[in-house]
């Protein structure tokens, strides 16, 4: 990075509570209690690596941010994964793109680790569509070097504009992996750094983001602007908060693997260069008479202005305002001189209320913060959820620009029309 980011003091001693209150959040938070392994290191993080595609094509599929993830090619089953590489052909020459392989679990769909490096019906190649080219012919094979016997057209599509680019799925035991990475974790820290954004967690825990930075490369200025994701609820009368988890007794540690297009966290969440997705699906059974969870800007967010796909827009100054439509929007958006961030939120609970929260409040007491105050705190808040219940969440973020438009209606139609991957 050209700067470093500074962060503050981290406070210690914890207060800490139950199990039952601690696998409520954990389970929210998509987090698995499990020894920690690195099964791959993500490299130094890139640009793109592939400049042949029209410029409007290739905005078009770096705006989406959505990767390719292609299963299914048969007749590369029993090859390592070492021995597996994706090309793009610009029109004169091929060129190696980054992507990964990753294993996923048939039976509940999270990815499982250090089984084996054989690819088979399990695994998901993944690339970044932005680093697809031109489509070709088998008069033109493939790069010096690839097997001849066997080889993978991969087509994406964008439905939404009918722009397609390919890339090419190959074997070979004699070539090695040079095409760069996405994405970078630091597993000590727990920080995730992308050419895009930086999202770090508080003094090392896994349950509470307190950092998101948009970057120089994406339109930002590296400052932090958010205070933390909060969470926060009553379990049978007793208040607790995202930062109890950090001692609990059953010390937590946790598995991950990063590679050049992703890093995948507690099994189920994806952070990928321009966007990351927390998902979970699990039972819960403990009487919870309230919920909430929001994430809460800092005092950075002075000039930023709040959207959300009720159509309401305020201006986030540490002023209250009160929303006229508190039923759950889609998508939350804020934007403004340090970077945007657009949030879509899917969570599936049963519950006597569930509304949209959003307070903002410079003089509001919602400790423990980072930030003293509310900065248009936004997400959803819940009342009496009815148990036992299976709760299903996906959160995602979107990194954005300095005051980038209001951009919920353009992603929502992306996540509405998801690429078309196609394998030959």
């Amino acid at each position: 990075m050209s700067k470093k980011l500074n962060k503050e003091v981290k406070k210690n001693n914890r207060e800490r509570y139950g199990t039952a209150i601690a696998w409520l959040l954990l389970a929210i938070l998509v987090v698995s209690s499990v020894p920690m392994i690195a099964l791959s290191a993500g490299g130094g993080v890139y640009s793109s690596v592939n400049e042949y595609n029209t410029p409007s094509v290739k905005a078009n599929f770096e705006e989406r941010g959505e990767p390719a993830i292609v299963t299914g090619l048969a007749n590369l089953y029993g090859t390592d994964e070492s021995q597996l590489f994706v090309y793009a052909y610009n029109g004169t020459a091929w060129n190696q793109i980054p992507f990964q392989v990753d294993d996923r679990n048939d039976n509940n769909g999270s990815y499982v680790y250090g089984i084996d490096s054989i690819y088979d019906s399990n695994d998901e190649i993944v690339f970044m569509p932005k680093d697809g080219g031109q489509q070709v012919t088998t008069d033109n094979w493939g790069p010096d070097g690839v097997d001849t016997t066997v080889r993978y057209e991969i087509a994406v599509t964008d439905p939404l504009t009918g722009d397609t680019v390919y890339a090419y799925v190959f074997r070979s035991s004699t070539l090695t992996y040079t095409a760069g990475s996405y994405v970078s974790f630091d597993a000590s820290n727990l920080t995730i750094t992308t050419d895009d954004y930086t999202m770090d967690f508080k003094d090392n825990n896994p349950f509470l983001m307190d950092l998101l930075a948009i970057s120089n490369n994406n339109g930002g200025d590296y400052q932090n602007i958010i205070d933390r994701l909060k969470f926060r609820a009553t379990i049978n009368g007793t208040p607790v908060n995202e930062e109890n988890l950090q001692n609990q007794s059953f010390a937590p540690t946790y598995r991950y693997k990063s590679g050049p297009i992703r890093t995948i966290l507690f099994d189920r969440s994806y952070f990928y260069e321009s966007q990351a997705t927390l998902v979970s699906k699990f039972t819960w059974d403990h009487p919870t008479e309230e919920l909430r969870i929001s994430l809460d800007m800092n005092s950075n967010a002075g000039d930023m202005t709040y959207y959300d796909s009720n159509g309401q827009q305020f201006n986030v100054d540490g002023q209250p305002d009160t929303p006229s439509d508190t039923s759950m929007p889609a998508w939350m958006q804020v934007s403004g001189e340090h970077g945007s961030v657009l949030t879509m939120w899917d969570i599936t609970f049963n519950a006597d209320s569930r509304s949209l929260y959003y307070n903002d409040n410079s003089s509001a007491d919602d400790s423990p913060e980072s930030d003293p105050g509310e900065w248009g705190d936004f997400g959803i808040s819940a009342e009496n959820l009815h148990t036992p219940e299976t709760i299903s969440t996906e959160i995602s973020l979107y990194a954005l620009p300095a005051y980038s438009s209001n951009m919920g209606n353009t992603y929502q139609q992306y996540r509405d029309n998801p690429l078309q991957v196609a394998s030959t």
